[in-house]
């Protein structure tokens, strides 16, 4: 599983879902299993999902010419939406909502060059 070694985190903003810390070889994060633990769940159990989201840049650094890296987490479901959507528990133990395929946000196919006007 592939986790941002850093975050840089700015307290004036709303704390992410997806900032949390591991254990060696850990499933799930300290934060989501304390959360599960609060609300009954069972880690050994729960219905579970790997969630994937592109990285953002205050995140990591890449070459501009390669496509961002992309971040998987497994988080367990909280919900099912009728809209087809998930409510999962991310790795800092906060609710989210993320598409049925794992998708925290769709994937957008970035444009080279210059648009025709």
């Amino acid at each position: 599983m592939l986790h941002p070694a850093h975050f840089i985190v700015t307290p004036s903003k709303a704390p992410s879902p997806w900032i949390g810390t591991w254990g060696k070889g850990a499933r799930y994060s300290h934060e989501q299993l304390h959360t599960m633990v609060v609300r009954g769940l069972n880690p050994e159990t729960a219905e579970a999902i790997r969630v994937k989201r592109k990285a953002v840049s205050s995140e990591t650094w890449w070459p501009t010419i390669l496509p961002a890296p992309v971040h998987e987490y497994d988080c367990p479901i909280i919900q099912h939406r009728a809209d087809g959507r998930l409510v999962v528990l991310g790795p800092a133990g906060i609710t989210t909502t993320v598409f049925a395929d794992g998708w925290a946000r769709q994937p957008k196919k970035r444009k080279w060059g210059r648009q025709a006007a």
